[in-house]
């Protein structure tokens, strides 16, 4: 008898303090765009140069991918730039195993060096919040 409750007794202590929970995982958490330059009227093109040209108002965007590595579905509540020059676009609900992306947009306006973030918040307990950073060079 002892036994059956020695064994029920862990069972129910298993059940009770065993969770599910999502787990979040980024590639990376800071995307570097290198020096770019922005010209009147580029048209882009596939050729991968050290330096990036880009049109004038053209939007860069930085994508950061991640991966639900948890036992349940992990949401991301918000994304929240630092800046209103950032915009943000996201899945809110990734599955148990599914991957998605957070992309972060910028327009670059002026000449020098550029350092953006965004504070993502999800129902990770392990990792209520991340920063996401994105930095790059505009040259003339």
């Amino acid at each position: 008898m002892k036994i059956i409750l020695s064994t029920l007794s862990i069972f129910i202590t298993y059940v009770l303090f065993a969770q599910t929970n999502p787990k979040i995982s980024f590639a990376y958490e800071t995307f570097d765009f290198g020096d770019i330059k922005i010209l009147e009227d580029y048209k882009n093109d596939t050729i991968n140069l050290p330096i990036k040209f880009i049109s004038k108002g053209d939007t860069l965007i930085a994508p950061f991918y991640f991966k639900n590595l948890g036992t349940s579905d992990l949401v991301i509540s918000d994304v929240k730039p630092t800046c209103g020059c950032t915009i943000t676009d996201f899945t809110k609900i990734v599955g148990v195993g599914q991957g998605s992306i957070i992309n972060l947009k910028f327009v670059p306006v002026s000449i020098g060096p550029f350092y953006k973030s965004a504070t993502v918040l999800t129902n990770d307990p392990d990792v209520p919040s991340i920063i996401l950073r994105f930095q790059g060079n505009v040259i003339e």
